[in-house]
């Protein structure tokens, strides 16, 4: 009997020491499917990187270098998320300027073919880097921001993300960014899944 006391005061010491580390609440199993209901919370990085409208195309890609993110969202004056910015926009916006000096009226709905412009080249209009560079993210971002609340089902952003052929979703409480789920997060929760 004594030992089992000794135990349980190891326990609470061990547990005690471990309670400052955030990990993720086990998945609640839907009864009778077998399946497993996950929240976006569960899924969810919290270590998002925020950038404001103004700041500019190097000081992003600076950001990208030292945080290891592939994008961020975009906040206004007030916090509130008007868009996204990633790697691949910045790509994107290169591919375009290969071609002119100046970015079309219509970058918003072509970006995603502009890659293959990448390959192109057109000797008349050099690639002004720093004019790129020198602008706000605001002209690059997309200004569709694609979000869920943290109670919402993995099933549901996932579906969104697929439906929307986006890569990254944000997380919006009281429509302050809390989180951010990439596919990559997803495919990591799902890898954990025994």
């Amino acid at each position: 009997m004594k030992k089992k006391k000794t135990t349980a005061k190891k326990k609470t010491a061990v547990s005690k020491k471990t309670a400052s580390i955030k990990k993720p609440a086990a998945p609640k199993k839907i009864s009778g499917s077998g399946a497993v209901a996950v929240n976006a919370k569960q899924v969810m990085s919290t270590n998002v990187k925020t950038i404001a409208t103004e700041t500019s195309v190097a000081e992003m890609i600076s950001l990208l270098r030292s945080t290891k993110f592939s994008g961020f969202p975009v906040v206004d004056q007030n916090q509130k998320a008007v868009g996204l910015i990633s790697q691949n926009d910045i790509l994107r916006a290169l591919a375009h300027l290969v071609k002119s000096d100046v970015l079309p009226a219509d970058f918003q709905e072509t970006k995603r073919k502009a890659s293959a412009r990448l390959l192109e080249t057109d000797t008349e209009h050099p690639l002004s880097i720093q004019d790129l560079l020198a602008m706000p993210v605001k002209e690059l971002m997309t200004p569709e921001v694609f979000f869920c609340s943290p109670s919402d089902s993995l099933t549901a952003v996932s579906r969104k993300m697929t439906d929307q052929r986006v890569h990254r979703i944000v997380v919006l409480e009281a429509g302050k960014v809390v989180g951010m789920i990439s596919a990559t997060d997803i495919v990591r929760w799902v890898s954990g899944l025994k």
